[in-house]
Order: C-alpha cells, then sequence, then structure tokens
C-alpha cells in the first residue's frame, strides 16, 4: 500500500523496524523478508543510501536461508533500486545484489 501512497511510508517502516527487533534467531526467513521490505520502504522514501545498508543486510542474511520466494523479492528490490541506477553506493549494491540473486539460484 506504502506505494500506492507515500504517506504510509513511515508507519511501514516503523512496523518492520519493530517486527525485525522482536524476531528470534530462528526466525531466519522472515528476517529476511523484514530485511527486504525494510530497504524497498527506504528506496520509497527516497532513502537511498540506506536502502543499500538495510538491503546488504538483507543480502547476508538470505545466504544462510534457501528460498524461491527470497530471490524473487530480491528481484523486485533490484528493480526498485533502478530509479537509484546513478548513485554510486546504489550501483555497488546492484552488482552484489546481482551476484547473490545468481549465487542463490
Amino acid at each position: 500500500m506504502a506505494r500506492e501512497d507515500t504517506r504510509l511510508v513511515a508507519g511501514a517502516e516503523e512496523y518492520t523496524i519493530a517486527q525485525l527487533a522482536e524476531a528470534s534467531a530462528g526466525q531466519g526467513r522472515d528476517k529476511v523478508f523484514g530485511q527486504i521490505r525494510l530497504a524497498r520502504l527506504r528506496l520509497l522514501a527516497g532513502e537511498a543510501e540506506q536502502a543499500c545498508e538495510d538491503g546488504v543486510e538483507a543480502l547476508r542474511l538470505a545466504e544462510s536461508v534457501n528460498s524461491a520466494m527470497i530471490r524473487t523479492k530480491l528481484r523486485d528490490l533490484l528493480a526498485d533500486t533502478e530509479p537509484y541506477a546513478e548513485v554510486p553506493r546504489v550501483v555497488e549494491f546492484r552488482d552484489r545484489l546481482r551476484a547473490t540473486i545468481t549465487q542463490l539460484n
């Protein structure tokens, strides 16, 4: 919903951060999804640099979880970075994201 109404981004971001803080170590897949969601929300908020930091954490977590849905969400994240493709930090992140997606396949 935040994609259609960016006024919802801040609330969704707060909810996601709280959800990540409460997730236990045994919830690996859920933590990856939450971290990807946080990166995507930060992109919607125009915070490309922070989105990259959140995205790198998502990639780190994803390395220990095998899931077709995670690969799909990472591809969605890659698409979401497109508007920022000229930002140097995003260029670096996109390269790492592509490599991780390939590695997870």
